[in-house]
């Protein structure tokens, strides 16, 4: 008889209320939003990261630039007119599924450097 491996789940808002500590590697998942973490055994449900992968990563980003000008390059921070705005748009739809934010100037740092 196949064993069956139960993941501790439930909507947003009681994840958001009873605030749990998930164990170590142990996964929370948020029926609602499709989202999940990942325990560490110390840390509350809100002091933990969202789980992101790079295809969402990716997903992300691209969806934020679309429609900001573009470089000879093709890269980011060679953008003669990108506004400090822009910037701010492509890390916030970074960081909402990325906790702890990401430092803007480390992000846009790296996007400079190609």
């Amino acid at each position: 008889m196949p064993n069956t491996i139960q993941i501790r789940r439930g909507p947003a808002v009681n994840w958001t209320i009873k605030n749990p500590i998930l164990a170590s590697g142990e996964l929370g998942y948020e029926t609602d939003t499709g989202k999940y973490k990942i325990g560490n055994g110390i840390d509350s449900w809100s002091s933990r990261p969202y789980f992101i992968d790079a295809d969402l990563a990716a997903a992300l980003i691209q969806e934020a630039i679309e429609g900001l000008p573009s470089s000879p390059d093709g890269r980011i921070g060679n953008m003669p007119d990108l506004t400090t705005t822009n910037k701010t748009t492509i890390v916030q739809a970074i960081n909402e599924v990325n906790t702890p934010p990401i430092a803007l100037t480390a992000l846009y740092a790296n996007a400079k450097a190609g």
